[in-house]
């Protein structure tokens, strides 16, 4: 083993790096460019906000690319007053993708003050403009939204999948209930060389207040 004492010669390349090249060693200290490792997965998008200055809405573009087949967006969002629900859509070319063809549905297990348990259908939206992740009633703005979303489809109708969603979604209630929601939904009228490249989220009747989330990239192999 070497000790930190040690000197090492290394030796550049002689010759300049293309696009997305990196440095390899060698076990005599020779130096050469090799292509960047591909697959697996990549953070791609972080951003929190903690100070409680509130916007309206979160945009994000230029997320989503062919370079990967599924997409995780994970962290929570808080809004400013009670009442406000959760919204999704995705984006192409900085502009909402805001045509009446979202078609989603979400269950929650909604769990009382007493411990009593009860399963309901929270969100049913044929053919909306948006995706409604939560329903309205007694969210509770002290507390954010904790979400995990799936995405895939958006470039290319990747094998004949369409944009979806696929979330999941604790959330406090203003009245000291607990909820957990399970929502799945597509994009019914994306053609077949449309691609959506971002994102945007927001809540119904009020503001975001708080936020955290990253995206991540997967590819299949």
């Amino acid at each position: 083993a070497h000790s930190a004492g040690q000197s090492y010669t290394l030796t550049l390349p002689t010759t300049a790096p293309a696009t997305d090249k990196m440095l390899q060693t060698d076990s005599s200290g020779n130096l050469s460019f090799v292509d960047a490792p591909s697959g697996g997965t990549a953070k791609l998008l972080q951003v929190k906000v903690s100070d409680g200055t509130a916007t309206s809405y979160l945009t994000h573009d230029n997320v989503f690319s062919a370079s990967y087949d599924f997409y995780k967006l994970i962290g929570f969002t808080n809004a400013s007053a009670v009442d406000g629900n959760l919204r999704f859509r995705w984006r192409s070319g900085g502009s909402d993708i805001s045509g009446s063809y979202y078609r989603g549905v979400g269950q929650g297990v909604n769990l009382d003050s007493s411990g009593s348990e009860t399963a309901t259908l929270n969100v049913a939206r044929y053919n909306d403009s948006k995706f409604d992740l939560t329903d309205t009633t007694n969210n509770n703005n002290n507390f954010g939204d904790l979400f995990e979303i799936t995405l895939a489809g958006m470039f290319d109708r990747d094998e004949g999948l369409v944009a979806t969603l696929k979330a999941s979604i604790n959330q406090f209630r203003s009245n000291s209930n607990y909820r957990q929601y399970q929502y799945g939904g597509f994009y019914a009228n994306q053609g077949a060389n449309e691609n959506y490249d971002g994102f945007k989220l927001w809540y119904s009747n009020a503001n975001v207040a708080y936020y955290s989330y990253a995206v991540y990239g997967f590819n299949k192999w």
